[in-house]
């Protein structure tokens, strides 16, 4: 027969924190009179996605293909000045148009 539990021992300290995560860089230029938009990426997440998307206020403006951590939005229409998501590899980055 189990006896009763004895008092709780005291908190031990808390561990160090883990060293942060890298940041990916995003380097954006629109190229042909606002027709396409070229991205490179170095961050190796992006690295390994096949392709990304262009989002704007929740809407895909455009879809490209990732090919060595760059890649390049063809689109209809000329970009909007604003603020824009590259969705790539599961991660977020946002550009300004200006």
């Amino acid at each position: 027969m189990p006896g009763t539990n004895g008092t709780p021992g005291s908190t031990g300290a808390a561990g160090k924190d883990g060293r942060d995560g890298r940041d990916g860089r995003v380097t954006c230029r629109v190229t042909r009179a606002g027709k396409s938009v070229a991205c490179t990426v170095a961050y190796s997440k992006f690295a390994t996605a096949t392709s990304a998307r262009l989002v704007r206020r929740g809407r895909t403006v455009a879809r490209g293909r990732l090919v060595r951590g760059k890649v390049t939005f063809s689109l209809a229409r000329k970009l909007a000045k604003g603020t824009y998501t590259i969705v790539a590899g599961g991660r977020n980055t946002r550009i300004v148009i200006r």
